[in-house]
């Protein structure tokens, strides 16, 4: 982003934004001798230096916009973590709720650094830190949309009934005001992690006894699902969340079928009775009907995802959409040993079993398939910086967006889907990175010349490639 603003310019905008305090500015300006600064980037650098400011937010003011860094009056946007579907998701501070030390997580990834042994939670300069959150918001595309308000509320009154340790818990949600009026947001647990589609994406396929735990544990948090009347319905290594020590959360209930739910005809209103779900991974019988389907249609789709870690391959490879989920209906995939000719004979058992396409064949329920893989689950740690993270997601969205972009020049937008089912989930050569229900990004202007890249606008910040340089 070029700079749009002198350094005056920034110090104004920066005290109106109501990120800094007006004393610390004055205390930074005076301790760091900025009324000789050359421009605004060297102001931006200062404040980003003391942490008082994260990149993103440097940039933006940078770029001559102090406005909506504040949702609802409590959440603090940080950071972008990710675009979806229906709109970004942002890594915000509950100012409301003091950051618990006991789990407190490194933040220099906020301000691009790489994580070190010597990195602090909350750095000496700022007031103590509130508790990070992922803040979830639509697009204005889709804020005034009857039919995605009602997936979107679903979603968080969902999240709001589960606690589990193996799902993403949501916190909030509720409706604060935006640019044509009122609209709404959630916010859920900020868990460090990657997906596990993002982790196939760098290995290639795992280790079976890693495999079966990854998905022993998800087994377990749609256990609790299920008991509490959901059924996930998008169940995919994309909607798998893993930590560095191993721990796994299922993300993304934005799809979920749950019992006696009158938002379910505002969600076939928009998808279809038919087709919900993503084509590699979707149970037979609900791509006939997504509105009659059963907790044994999440174990189909965990069979599914076993099989992709396991071997690196979705089940059914270089197929059209309508030809895959034709293909759960009526084919069976390549066996498994095929590509794991080491797998222990009674692992492959319970993968058939969970893959069978008649439901009556497979586990009946996801804690029997819990149980089935727990004596070939081994916990394995995952290494990954979450600076390099943000920076490979950030090319990801860009990539996207820019995709998206031609194809609306070359398609109107009457003939265009939004069947749920026609989005491909691929492992191998795939450029998507997901998070929370998103790819997402890292790159900024401060260090080095920005791509020229504008995402959709959001309620709160809309985010630009150079949002996200680190001043250095």
């Amino acid at each position: 982003m070029t700079q749009t603003v002198t350094r005056d310019g920034f110090l104004n905008l920066l005290a109106r934004s109501g990120l800094v305090p007006a004393d610390v500015i004055a205390a930074v300006v005076e301790q760091d001798a900025l009324h000789s600064a050359a421009d605004a980037v060297a102001v931006a650098r200062a404040f980003v230096r003391r942490r008082l400011l994260t990149t993103f937010q440097a940039n933006r003011l940078l770029g001559g916009k102090h406005r909506r860094f504040f949702v609802a009056d409590r959440y603090k946007v940080l950071d972008v973590l990710g675009l979806g579907g229906m709109g970004w998701v942002y890594c915000a501070e509950d100012t409301h709720t003091p950051q618990d030390t006991a789990c407190a997580s490194d933040r220099s990834w906020l301000w691009g650094k790489k994580r070190t042994a010597t990195s602090s939670a909350a750095p000496a300069t700022c007031n103590p830190p509130g508790r990070l959150v992922a803040l979830k918001m639509l697009t204005e595309k889709h804020e005034t949309d009857a039919g995605m308000i009602a997936r979107f509320e679903l979603e968080a009154q969902t999240g709001m009934k589960l606690r589990h340790d193996n799902l993403v818990r949501t916190l909030d949600f509720g409706r604060t005001e935006g640019i044509y009026g009122q609209v709404v947001y959630m916010t859920q647990e900020f868990f460090e992690a990657i997906s596990v589609e993002e982790l196939l994406k760098w290995t290639g396929r795992l280790s079976w006894p890693h495999a079966c735990d990854i998905a022993a544990q998800v087994a377990a948090g749609l256990h609790h699902a299920h008991s509490n009347g959901v059924v996930h319905r998008d169940v995919k290594p994309g909607n798998f969340l893993i930590g560095r020590d191993g721990h796994v959360k299922l993300i993304d209930f934005g799809l979920s079928l749950t019992e006696h739910s009158e938002d379910e005809f505002s969600l076939a209103m928009i998808f279809g009775h038919d087709c919900l779900g993503t084509a590699d991974f979707i149970a037979p019988e609900q791509s006939l009907n997504s509105m009659n389907v059963d907790g044994r249609a999440d174990i189909y789709s965990l069979g599914c995802s076993l099989y992709t870690m396991l071997s690196g391959h979705v089940p059914f490879e270089g197929l059209r959409s309508a030809e895959k989920v034709a293909a759960h209906r009526n084919r069976t995939p390549k066996p498994i040993r095929h590509y794991v000719p080491e797998l222990p004979r009674p692992v492959e058992a319970v993968l058939m079993r969970m893959m069978a396409r008649r439901p009556t064949d497979r586990f009946q329920t996801a804690a029997d398939v819990c149980l089935a893989l727990l004596p070939f689950a081994k916990r394995k740690s995952v290494r990954f910086d979450m600076a390099d993270v943000m920076a490979r997601r950030m090319k990801s969205v860009k990539r996207r967006i820019q995709q998206a972009q031609a194809a609306r020049r070359r398609i109107p937008m009457s003939s265009t889907s939004l069947t749920a089912c026609s989005l491909q989930s691929r492992v191998r050569g795939s450029d998507s990175a997901t998070l929370h229900d998103t790819a997402v990004a890292r790159d900024t202007d401060v260090a080095r010349p920005a791509d020229t890249f504008s995402p959709p606008n959001t309620t709160p910040p809309q985010p630009t490639a150079a949002d996200r340089s680190a001043p250095q």
